[in-house]
């Protein structure tokens, strides 16, 4: 496939849908919104209380041990920085983005130098990626993630600050950019229509990598 001399900016939706949905120009999939972010919103804050109360009773609590204190207080600080890191999580995934793809190729919808596009004409393969962990309490927790392979790898970034910092990662092999979608098996679907309705060769399908070990379950 030949270099596209179409520009990714050229190309951006300056409406905004509520809901996930397909039609015959385009399949439109939503991340985060309100609701994700209300849902990490009372975890962080829930943490971050426990966290506190650990740490008041750690220093103003009548304790014998001071060893025991001295734990308390890391324990509440672990939970109260565990707890602030998770409000500010929750603050990115309240705003809504978009996966759009159709004839022209694919695009993540966001504001400002978080947004990026690419014609399928500039892709060598994109596929998706979905695997699972079992948390501590031995629920099951999804993982997915969009692998986009470009035709240049060298020149693929430009124009696509965000997407470059995804060089490598997530998946994806040493010229490949890995995108984390989330826990959003339910999704995949949708995502797996549009490619195989718009991709054309480029269709990498759907690869089920079963379960994942790490720390790293993006």
């Amino acid at each position: 496939m030949g270099q596209s001399s179409w520009n990714g900016s050229d190309w951006q939706v300056n409406g905004q849908g509520n809901e996930q949905g397909t039609s015959l120009d385009e399949v439109r999939v939503p991340f985060g919104g309100v609701r994700e972010g209300l849902k990490l919103g009372v975890v962080g804050v829930f943490c971050l209380a426990v966290g506190l109360a650990a740490i008041l009773v750690a220093v103003f609590g009548d304790n014998s041990s001071t060893g025991a204190a001295v734990m308390g207080g890391i324990v509440g600080g672990f939970f109260a920085l565990m707890g602030a890191f998770i409000i500010v999580g929750a603050t990115a995934a309240s705003r809504t983005r978009w996966l759009v793809l159709d004839a022209k190729g694919l695009r993540w919808q966001d504001r400002g130098d978080r947004a990026w596009a690419t014609t399928w004409a500039d892709l060598a393969s994109v596929r998706v990626t979905c695997g699972y962990h079992r948390t501590r309490l031995g629920m099951r927790r999804s993982r997915v993630r969009l692998v986009v392979a470009p035709q240049r790898p060298a020149d693929f970034p430009a124009g696509r600050r965000d997407l470059s910092q995804l060089r490598g990662r997530y998946g994806a092999g040493p010229d490949e950019f890995g995108v984390p979608l989330g826990p959003v098996q339910k999704k995949v679907p949708v995502i797996a229509e549009g490619l195989r309705r718009f991709a054309g060769p480029v269709d990498g399908g759907v690869v089920d990598e079963g379960r994942v070990h790490g720390v790293g379950y993006l």
